[in-house]
């Protein structure tokens, strides 16, 4: 008989958030470090695929490849 291992198969609702949100936060920091280095160079390289990876994965959970791209919304501004 087969182990069961508890796992979901996919996340969904406050554990979806916060992992989209860890995302958003580590691809915020990349894009900052990538503005600070030469274009082209081995750790700009690296940089861009880690931002590159950071879409396909908002794409697999959101189905929204550009899901980061958008602003955030702002509370209070109209």
């Amino acid at each position: 008989m087969p182990r069961r291992s508890g796992r979901l198969p996919e996340l969904s609702g406050l554990e979806l958030e916060r992992a989209l949100e860890a995302v958003r936060q580590a691809r915020s920091e990349i894009i900052r470090a990538e503005a600070k280095i030469k274009i082209g160079s081995p750790h700009y390289q690296a940089l861009e695929r880690f931002r590159e990876a950071t879409n396909d994965l908002a794409e697999a959970l959101t189905g929204d490849r550009e899901h980061f791209w958008k602003k955030p919304h702002s509370i209070g501004m109209k």
